[in-house]
């Protein structure tokens, strides 16, 4: 699997940690620095905004169950 590493406004970590921690993953045999006019097929930020919004909607709805 190639993943591409995007550089956001106010990264936490450099582009050289995050593609490390990225190639740390077994599934993972290419990690490169996106470069602009590439266009990535799976977003994962995307997904995982999904998934965080109906965690949290979970988490409340269980909160409201119990109090």
């Amino acid at each position: 699997m190639l993943v591409l590493i995007e550089t956001p406004p106010n990264p936490i970590l450099p582009a050289r940690a995050r593609a490390e921690l990225v190639a740390s993953l077994a599934c993972v045999d290419y990690v490169t620095e996106a470069r602009t006019g590439l266009t990535p097929q799976v977003r994962l930020e995307q997904e995982d905004e999904a998934r965080l919004e109906t965690l949290i909607e979970h988490v409340h709805a269980r909160q409201r169950a119990t109090g």
